[in-house]
């Protein structure tokens, strides 16, 4: 694919919202455990630590959501999140699907609860320290109150700017423009050996 920033590839109805609020207490176990040895690229010094636990949060509910849509259930997530707890200190190596090149890119919705906004305004950012050859980003937006999320899209690396941002809140990252990202497929998981499929 090349990659033609003039181009709106995502719509609205593109984007895919999926309940959380459930899976809270994981959440809040998972950041916790992150807080303590994690490794964060967005930010260091005394702004990370200040954003230390929203920063954990948001990137935790965003990684649990993604897992819950791919997989229909919370397992994969799990399994990541024993990996990285047993080696605190290392971090995850970019990939937030055991053995997958994969990264979730978590961002909050500061701003209220209009996903069209985000669509309008928000980015995909990556730092060059999480830039991996051949990997697949894809962005979650997480409500403040965190009850749901949002799978915008996907990105490939090679479809990364070449030049990173000069200046604002993503600084120093390659940016791509939410609205510029891939529609993440839509996906359905059968239950009770029926796929809710018309006809």
């Amino acid at each position: 694919m090349v990659f033609r920033p003039e181009v709106l590839m995502i719509r609205l109805d593109d984007i895919i919202p999926v309940p959380i609020a459930t899976y809270w207490p994981m959440i809040e176990v998972y950041a916790r455990r992150a807080e303590i040895g994690g490794v964060s690229q967005i930010e260091s010094g005394q702004a990370r630590a200040d954003n230390l636990s929203e920063r954990q949060v948001t990137g935790q509910a965003a990684q649990l959501a993604f897992n819950l849509y791919q997989f229909g259930d919370v397992h994969a997530y799990r399994v990541s999140r024993w990996h990285a707890d047993a080696n605190p200190k290392k971090g995850d190596g970019g990939s937030d699907v055991p053995g997958l090149n994969l990264d979730v890119k978590g961002r909050r919705m500061r701003y209220g609860d209009d996903v069209a906004e985000y669509l309008r305004s928000g980015k995909l950012p990556v730092r060059p320290k999480e830039r991996h050859r051949d990997f697949v980003y894809v962005l979650v937006y997480v409500r403040m109150d965190v009850t749901k999320a949002y799978i915008f899209g996907w990105l490939h690396e090679a479809d990364l700017p070449r030049k990173v941002d000069q200046s604002g809140t993503f600084k120093g990252a390659f940016t791509v423009p939410a609205a510029r990202v891939n529609p993440y497929p839509k996906l359905r998981w059968w239950r009770d050996g029926k796929n809710g499929a018309i006809g």
